[in-house]
């Protein structure tokens, strides 16, 4: 009687496995019917037959980039957000994106890099991805799943006849520059106000160069104390050499690389030293307490001590 009672209970189990495996495959056929079929299309031909990027592909026809992504001669990597990812924008955001066709090519092509075409395999080695208005993006894995930036590859390494798409959930926005980023985070108003006196402000806004700012918080101008602060303010070329001992310029300086470093040369000439430590990096005597923060110009790493320029 127990071997029977057992021996009906593994069947029963045995049938559900089989239920979920088939429900399993119906769901991933799907997903990946939409691109199936023996005869390849271009990227914007294949977005068109998927049915589920209308919203996509009418933005790149409002700009005339569907032209660009049906080019033959190119490879391209796209980062497609599905019609449910723009819809999350709100009508309003898209309908005035629309009606500004430099805005929206701007957004579309950080959905873009040209040049390569890589598979998911290749992406899971990379930080970060440069796209095609020139803009890095940044690349997580967790669990063997892909984000770029905020947005998750929800189906991955569908092929066409000149590129790769990777389906994504949501729109990937383009960040701010260096200053602006500084400005909305909110815990950098004396660094900003430091960049203002000196006149700093509108080298770090300048989104034709690319920097990499060690970033002090408010909390750390706050040790230097009130009367430092004070005598930096009222000394505009002494404070400027300081915030230039923050910056490196053209160079793109990530934490993988500068754990492989022991120094580096900043943009007031003097050098800053790097040490790897239990609990991450060191840049002189100031920990790195976030690192790799994407901006439109650059990466921003918080740190929690101005760095002081080594006496001349």
């Amino acid at each position: 009687m127990l071997r029977k009672i057992w021996r009906n209970n593994m069947n029963s189990i045995v049938r559900k496995i089989i239920v979920v495996l088939v429900l399993s495959l119906v769901l991933s056929f799907s997903a990946g019917s939409a691109f199936a079929g023996k005869n390849r299309q271009n990227i914007v031909d294949t977005a068109v037959s998927a049915g589920q990027f209308n919203t996509l592909v009418a933005a790149l026809e409002a700009t005339g980039l569907d032209d660009v992504l049906r080019d033959e001669s190119t490879k391209f990597t796209v980062f497609a957000p599905t019609d449910a990812a723009f819809a999350a924008l709100g009508e309003d955001t898209i309908n005035a994106l629309l009606a500004d066709p430099d805005t929206l090519a701007d957004i579309l092509l950080y959905h873009v890099e040209a040049g390569t075409g890589f598979k998911s395999g290749r992406l899971l080695s990379k930080e970060f991805l440069q796209m095609a208005n020139g803009v890095n993006t940044k690349i997580t894995v967790e669990d063997g799943s892909i984000s770029i930036n905020e947005s998750q590859v929800v189906l991955d390494n569908i092929l066409t006849t000149n590129g790769i798409i990777h389906v994504i959930d949501a729109v990937i926005l383009p960040p701010e520059n260096v200053l602006d980023t500084a400005k909305n985070a909110g815990i950098f108003n004396t660094l900003v106000a430091a960049l203002e006196v000196t006149g700093l402000d509108a080298v770090v806004a300048d989104e034709d160069t690319f920097f990499t700012v060690f970033a002090p918080t408010d909390a750390a101008f706050e040790a230097l104390g009130e009367d430092t602060i004070n005598a930096l303010i009222a000394d505009p070329d002494a404070l400027a050499n300081i915030l230039l001992y923050h910056v490196k310029v053209d160079q793109f300086f990530d934490e993988t690389k500068l754990s492989n470093r022991r120094a580096t040369k900043m943009a007031n000439g003097d050098p800053i030293f790097i040490t790897q430590t239990d609990s991450g990096l060191m840049i002189n005597d100031s920990n790195i307490v976030i690192s790799n923060l994407v901006t439109r110009n650059g990466l921003i790493h918080v740190i929690d001590a101005v760095l002081i320029p080594p006496a001349n």
